[in-house]
């Protein structure tokens, strides 16, 4: 069985470390929460940007289930 959890619990963190965590205590799939000021934000994505999202979970032995979107009101970065 393999498992992913979304980066929206670890939005305070850059995301290759909310990756790598989630990589360390078991998760085999990510979902980055996305939008304006978070972890990924589509709109303003280039394709190098898109690349180096793949490229992190990939150093992790992790890969992408789904893009979350996602914005806290209640975020530090908000």
């Amino acid at each position: 069985m393999k498992l992913s959890s979304h980066t929206c619990g670890l939005e305070w963190w850059a995301l290759d470390e909310a990756i790598a965590e989630l990589a360390e205590i078991g998760y085999n799939g990510v979902g980055p929460c996305t939008g304006p000021g978070t972890h990924f934000d589509p709109d303003a994505a280039t394709d190098s940007d898109k690349q180096n999202l793949k490229k992190l979970a990939a150093d992790a032995g992790n890969a992408f289930s789904i893009l979350n979107p996602w914005r806290s009101a209640v975020s530090p970065r908000a």
